[in-house]
């Protein structure tokens, strides 16, 4: 088996290690511990190259912002039963705003898969505008979830939890099926009616 990619294990690193500091100073009863910690991780691991930072990165900061204000201040106090639906809050917001300003987020993950010549492709743009509003309708789902379930019991906020991640992996999931599905369906039938000039697919087309 050969090593994965470096480029992999910094994701998963950047991805992961954030939410074990807060999930670990939150359990211990010190989420404001935990906000800093998480900051402070996301910033030294991805902020610092510029470069690399995607919108979800600074959704997420922003979240960690927000809580550790909140419990310094307690100035989103009366928001506070609703914190769990923050995030998919504003990452929904985030979603549908690229989508509306022509610059769906998934293209900065997509373009890392495929050449600058396919950048401005309109179909391979298309398939990234309806990827992203998969994945905003997911965080919009998830988010109301939260804030329906926020004052409800353990079990009810347990399985909003469950059915919210349920929600993201199939959005995962049709974010890996797309793009062959929409070559295959919409993309080759105008090239074999001589509406295309065929392309070879790019990993992510």
């Amino acid at each position: 088996m050969t090593a994965p990619p470096a480029e992999f294990v910094r994701d998963l690193r950047v991805a992961v290690l954030p939410w074990m500091l807060y999930g670990i100073a939150a359990a211990l009863e010190q989420p404001l511990a935990g906000a800093m910690a998480a900051g402070v991780a996301l910033i030294v691991l991805r902020l610092r190259r510029w470069r690399e930072v995607k919108l979800p990165d600074l959704a997420i900061l922003t979240f960690f912002v927000a809580v550790a204000v909140d419990e310094c201040c307690q100035a989103l106090s009366e928001w506070r039963a609703l914190r769990s639906a923050w995030l998919p809050s504003l990452l929904a917001v985030l979603a549908l705003g690229s989508s509306l300003v022509g610059q769906p987020f998934t293209l900065q993950y997509a373009r890392q898969a495929v050449g600058p010549d396919w950048w401005h492709d309109r179909h391979f743009l298309r398939v990234n505008q309806v990827i992203t509003g998969v994945w905003g309708a997911g965080f919009a789902a998830t988010a109301a979830l939260h804030a329906l379930t926020a004052a409800g019991s353990l079990s009810q906020r347990m399985l909003s939890g469950a059915a919210g991640v349920a929600l993201l992996v199939t959005a995962l999931c049709f974010t890996r099926a797309y793009p062959r599905w929409y070559r295959l369906h919409r993309y080759l039938p105008l090239v074999r009616a001589g509406i295309e000039p065929y392309r070879r697919a790019p990993r992510r087309f």
